[in-house]
């Protein structure tokens, strides 16, 4: 049953005069219907008149309606695909504030809000809205998320090479899988069994390069075009459609910066002798360093072999230039 303000009154004498003259109606007693059409129609000028004459109380009345929508209510009528995200990392989590990732018309949006609860039960659950501080430090991790992040975004283990255990995450509903798979939950991520430590990274519209490092300078960049939608194992070891570009066709200055700028980041992060660093160009040719392979392949197939041979260099003259690197320099 319908609660009505006190100013309400009128409406609701009219809206019951019409429930009774439709169940007359309906019972066949007689036909209504141009009285109930007019019986509709004056409700809704009186109701439009109403509201649009409403005093600061009446106002104050309003927006504490008992039926008044809670946050709840307005995830589940505007937001597809909910899924809620809760803790602090540091504390606990506070129902006081509820907040997740879900798409808004198509586009995906983290939000978040105080839910009060509509009765005894809810209100203790989320303290009738008032916010503990690991509520608010949690609406500030999910703001520092959505800023960081967005939608898509890629899932990966911390620790494991070859695109082991990766997802490129397009939906929030997408997120709980990943997580579990680059965990190592669905058996695909070896480990004995023990958990993976986990990371995002935000996704990048742009080409996938390498630049492969020996003795600490860099051989000609290689541009990966992938069959599919991202170098993931795949790509990497079963599909023959993986298209290699060496050297990478840019700008010669250009591409002599990049390779100066992966040197460098293979050097700060106390690489030796040889290794790879993965990147990306984003549309703006804005480079976006992925990681640093201490430990790259060497078979004849691997780009570091590749990036040597457009460098004059074939793959015996490789492996012991790669090991001379590893030999202390003599007095």
């Amino acid at each position: 049953m319908r609660h009505y303000l006190e100013f309400e009154r009128p409406i609701a004498d009219l809206e019951a005069k019409i429930e009774e003259l439709s169940a007359l109606s309906e019972s066949g007693g007689a036909n209504l219907d141009v009285e109930l059409d007019a019986l509709r129609q004056r409700t809704e000028v009186l109701r439009r008149e109403t509201y649009s004459r409403l005093d600061p109380w009446q106002k104050t009345l309003v927006a504490r309606h008992p039926e008044r929508p809670h946050l709840v209510d307005y995830i589940s009528g505007l937001i597809e695909d909910f899924v809620e995200l809760r803790g602090d990392r540091k504390f606990g989590d506070d129902q006081a504030i509820v907040g997740g990732l879900g798409r808004f018309r198509g586009q995906s949006v983290v939000v978040m809000g105080h839910e009060k609860g509509h009765d005894t039960a809810t209100r203790l659950k989320h303290n009738f809205g008032m916010a503990r501080p690991e509520g608010y430090r949690k609406a500030v991790r999910l703001m520092e998320m959505a800023e960081q992040f967005g939608l898509p975004l890629f899932i990966k283990p911390a620790d494991e090479g070859s695109s082991v255990g990766i997802s490129k995450v397009k939906h929030a509903t997408q997120l709980g899988s990943a997580f579990r798979r680059a965990r190592g939950d669905f058996g695909d991520v070896p480990g004995e069994g023990r958990p993976r430590a986990v990371m995002a990274e935000r996704f990048i519209a742009g080409g996938d390069y390498t630049c492969a490092i020996l003795d600490g300078q860099p051989l000609p960049l290689i541009r990966i075009e992938p069959e599919g939608e991202f170098y993931d194992y795949h790509a990497k070891y079963l599909s023959e459609r993986t298209n290699y570009v060496c050297p990478a066709g840019l700008d010669p200055l250009h591409e002599r910066e990049l390779a100066a700028l992966c040197a460098r980041a293979f050097e700060l992060v106390g690489g030796r002798g040889w290794g790879r660093v993965d990147f990306m160009l984003d549309a703006q040719g804005k480079p976006w360093l992925l990681e640093v392979n201490t430990i790259p392949g060497m078979t004849s197939h691997s780009l570091v072999p590749m990036a040597a041979r457009a460098a004059g260099m074939d793959y015996e003259a490789l492996c012991w230039a790669v090991l001379e690197t590893t030999l202390e320099p003599s007095a």
